[in-house]
């Protein structure tokens, strides 16, 4: 074949080969994007065109199109194929910094290739492209060290066709896109979004409210009508526009290029870019732009606009915006009965900008330069000034309330009580026009489950979905899935108590002589595996999130499933890290995204790492850690769901570093405990991967880094995120 083996297996951080690139192709006056344009050095005579594409503009490059009779020898040496035209054209390329451009007046052969639009070949590549082609082999960077732990059989697709199949976890992504929900509004008429929200009301009112009259008659009077089904999105009144603050060296300008659309779906953005102009962007003269990301949808209006703010958060302030401490709040809700928790409806879209900062905010897109009115996703400090405005607004219900970010709970004693309550809420909602969510909002029920916690009359109590991951751990059933488990659970040694006793018969379970038939054993292993599991179950119960100490999310994923530890590093009276688990979860993945390749699957795992703990890291600066390298180059993937988990990960207060797999040891287990259940193959291979247990207990006690001095030099989030010297967020 033309393709070059080196192209089609070395690949970028997004799952893309390498030396694949979008550009546009330019042939008299008509020119076109091209998408999958592939830079191939095993090309050794000349470039090539795909037919489809010349198909489709023949009438518009019929002159320029010239026969071209010739046989070219694939590099199977055996292969021949019969070429008839070919068309002279100037190809362009915007390099990796967003302003420099690459062209070249080349002459391609028509060829049919299908999934491919473009293949460049090696005269055209030394003529025209080499430097290019070598920014593009430099900005690989660690890729091509990774191949032998990133890559497996299966993993090489030389070209791909057809539609790609939309798995469950890309359709619980939201879209992190600008005013998503707002657009729900503005594309329903007002009487459908009255009628979504009277039909709400009967599921959302609980057993002590459902026969309060009063109570239901605000709910359905236009006062709260006004704040849960918005006529018109004009923002938060009564504080002043947002300025973002920006360091000395913000630059006087910053130009890109508008990246191409696919032609799919372009129709789509154009009508999505029309009705965006009308109430949510306008036309920009701004000097500063980003460029504009579509994050494609396969439902209705299949995209979503917003924009990729990666180089603007390198200069953007980070302001120490104070974080209520979860615990302390929620000890207010023990003395009431009743609980009404209300959420805002898209919170960062209610805020209006400032001229600067809406010219600071600007995207470029194919129509042109459009500004911002409302702060967008993807702007880090937007967490801190939420909650800033949030106590401005409810500060002097206090006493009732507990508000943190966009989830307010309300306390009351009786149905009369909460009546009152809720009338001054909503009366201070329209002051300000606050508009909220009734799909998210709950009223009149005796226990709810607030940031973590289960908080009923008189008590609070973890809730159970912290300790439901490891209360789902299966006996294991061989030697090697024993000593896994058993090196997880060491983490938690220095919290379960008698730890050694309940684990000592287990341990005798990974010695090679041991007999894994249930029939002969005269001991009730199966037992003390249960009592380890409520052992450590109860010690998470037991660590309250410090919001003083250095938090550490670590994330992996393994074919099956994906899993994430949240700890807190507290030290101790000798001045040693005692790491303090937070939370823990785990998630299966579905049939689709099983078969995705190791880096979707690994951003994944920080997506949803991130995603499962967002009530605790909102505004919290916090390091997220894997043991996939590439996801330190996640800024440089172009998959669209990607992108969406990337701009997502950007809203947090973070920055991401790269820690082997031996250390990864909780993540690891919790994402390979689902493949434990099903395959023991997978056992075997995972077993060989960690080694004996005494390898692996050794790896846990060395859990500290010492040997990971953290520079800016490894933090690939250092556009987003602040580093300290000393290594600590």
């Amino acid at each position: 074949m033309l393709l070059d083996a080196v192209a089609a297996i070395v690949r970028q951080p997004g799952g893309r080969p390498l030396s694949i690139r979008e550009g546009q192709f330019g042939v008299g006056e008509k020119t076109i994007n091209v998408f999958n344009v592939l830079f191939d050095t095993g090309a050794l005579h000349k470039s090539y065109i795909s037919s489809d594409l010349v198909e489709k503009h023949r009438k518009d490059w019929s002159e320029f199109i010239v026969p071209h009779k010739a046989v070219a020898c694939l590099a199977d040496q055996t292969t021949k194929i019969e070429t008839k035209e070919a068309i002279r054209g100037q190809l362009t390329f915007v390099g990796d910094d967003g302003q420099t451009e690459y062209t070249g007046y080349v002459e391609a052969i028509v060829w049919t290739m299908p999934g491919m639009d473009f293949i460049v070949g090696l005269p055209d590549i030394a003529k025209h492209f080499v430097d290019l082609l070598t920014s593009m082999l430099t900005s690989a960077g660690d890729s091509v060290m990774s191949l032998e732990t990133d890559m497996r059989p299966g993993d090489i697709k030389m070209w791909s066709n057809g539609e790609v199949e939309e798995s469950p976890e890309e359709m619980e992504t939201p879209v992190p896109v600008s005013f998503g929900p707002v657009l729900a509004f503005m594309e329903t008429s007002y009487e459908e979004a009255k009628t979504e929200y009277y039909g709400l009301l009967e599921g959302h009112v609980g057993e002590l409210l459902s026969g309060c009259v009063e109570f239901n008659e605000i709910l359905r009077s236009n006062l709260a009508l006004n704040r849960f089904v918005p006529k018109e999105w004009t923002g938060i009144q009564g504080f002043p526009p947002l300025e973002l603050q920006v360091k000395e060296d913000f630059p006087p300008f910053h130009k890109v290029r508008s990246r191409p659309i696919n032609p799919r779906l372009y129709e789509h953005a154009k009508k999505e870019f029309d009705r965006l102009t009308q109430y949510m962007y306008r036309h920009s003269t701004s000097p500063w732009a980003s460029p504009l990301v579509i994050a494609p949808k396969a439902t209705k209006p299949f995209i979503r606009f917003c924009g990729d703010y990666r180089w603007l958060n390198a200069y953007v302030l980070k302001t120490q915006a104070y974080i209520p401490r979860v615990q302390y709040e929620v000890e207010k809700a023990m003395g009431f009965q009743i609980f009404l928790d209300i959420d805002m409806t898209n919170s960062f879209h209610q805020f209006p900008l400032t001229t600067t900062s809406s010219q600071r905010l600007a995207i470029q897109s194919p129509w042109g330069l459009v500004e911002p009115l409302f702060l967008p996703e993807g702007v880090s400090p937007a967490s801190g000034h939420l909650q800033w405005t949030m106590m401005q607004m409810f500060g002097d219900f206090d006493e009732w309330s507990i508000v943190i970010f966009d989830n307010v709970l309300l306390l009351a004693h009786d149905a009369a009580d909460a009546t009152v309550k809720l009338r001054k809420f909503l009366e201070r909602c329209e002051r300000h026009n606050v508009f909220l969510k009734m799909s998210k909002s709950w009223f009149g029920f005796s226990s709810v489950k607030f940031f973590g916690y289960k908080v009923t009359y008189g008590k609070r109590e973890m809730d159970e979905d912290r300790k439901k991951a490891i209360m789902d751990f299966q006996m294991p059933t061989c030697q090697r899935e024993m000593q896994s488990f058993l090196g997880a659970a060491l983490f938690f040694k220095s919290f379960v108590p008698n730890y050694s006793g309940i684990a000592a018969e287990l341990n005798k379970m990974t010695h090679k002589d041991f007999s894994w038939k249930r029939e002969t054993w005269v001991y009730d292993y199966a037992g003390d595996f249960e009592k380890m599991k409520l052992a450590l179950s109860q010690s998470v119960a037991n660590h309250f999130p410090d919001y003083n100490l250095d938090w550490v999310l670590r994330v992996d994923a393994s074919d099956k499933a994906v899993g994430a530890v949240l700890y807190q590093e507290r030290p101790d009276s000798c001045g040693l890290i005692v790491h303090e688990p937070i939370g823990f979860a785990s998630q299966k993945f579905s049939q689709t995204a099983s078969r995705w390749d190791a880096f979707k699957k690994e951003a994944y795992a920080a997506y949803y790492g991130v995603n499962h703990f967002s009530y605790y890291l909102r505004g919290k600066p916090f390091l997220l850690e894997t043991d996939h390298r590439n996801l330190l180059w996640i800024e440089k993937s172009d998959v669209p769901i990607v992108v969406r988990w990337r701009v997502f990960l950007q809203s947090f207060m973070m920055f991401i570093r790269h820690v082997s797999g031996a250390k990864n040891t909780v993540a690891d287990w919790l994402s390979r405990m689902h493949a434990y259940l099903s395959s023991e193959r997978a056992l075997c291979m995972i077993s060989e991967e960690h080694g004996d247990i005494g390898c692996l207990m050794s790896c846990l006690l060395a859990l500290t880094h010492e040997d990971e001095v953290l520079t800016s030099a490894q933090v690939h989030f250092s556009d987003v995120f602040e580093v300290r010297q000393d290594g600590n967020p």
